[in-house]
């Protein structure tokens, strides 16, 4: 009987401890959700929605890239390696454009690379992340293999513009932003 009660009682100071640091676990990891939904909430001003990613502002009526550029660099090379095997060395990017429409350039000394710019109400700058074009045969050209999308028909994917000298240009997709910061 006595092995019994001391059965009984080592359950129950079991029992009571495993609730106890279940409690205490629950409290840890809802404070470890709290950090990741303030991190969520943060990312947000840069992600909008599906693939479209907050890059720079409108400052002085000047586009100016707003995030880390050398992780933008980093990402867009990486990412451009693995989806097209097209090793871009880019070393610069910028925005560029006027209020008729903007592009996200990463230059290289032989590939350029664009990505499409909006511009939402306010002065945010945004890029879509999933289609971009490349090439090495017009860098020189502003409107030449840059995307570009068809007013005319919402919701369409966008398109490279030729190069004038009748150079290749690569187009890229993915259904993930192939940029980051």
């Amino acid at each position: 009987m006595k092995i019994l009660n001391k059965m009984s009682l080592l359950m129950i100071v079991i029992i009571i401890f495993g609730f106890t640091s279940c409690s205490s676990d629950n409290s840890e990891n809802s404070k470890e959700s709290q950090v990741e939904e303030l991190e969520v909430k943060s990312d947000v001003k840069k992600e909008v929605e599906g693939n479209w990613l907050e890059v720079g502002v409108i400052r002085d009526g000047q586009p100016v890239i707003t995030g880390d550029k050398k992780a933008l660099l980093e990402s867009w090379n990486s990412n451009l390696l693995k989806l097209s095997g097209i090793k871009g060395d880019f070393t610069d990017v910028y925005i560029y454009g006027t209020d008729g429409g903007y592009q996200l350039i990463f230059k290289g000394s032989v590939f350029q690379s664009s990505f499409y710019v909006k511009r939402n109400d306010s002065a945010s700058l945004f890029a879509a992340g999933d289609t971009s074009c490349t090439t090495s045969d017009c860098p020189q050209e502003p409107e030449g293999c840059v995307v570009k999308y068809e007013l005319s028909k919402p919701g369409a994917p966008g398109y490279c513009s030729p190069c004038a000298n009748g150079g290749k240009c690569t187009k890229t997709t993915s259904n993930f932003s192939m940029i980051s910061f």
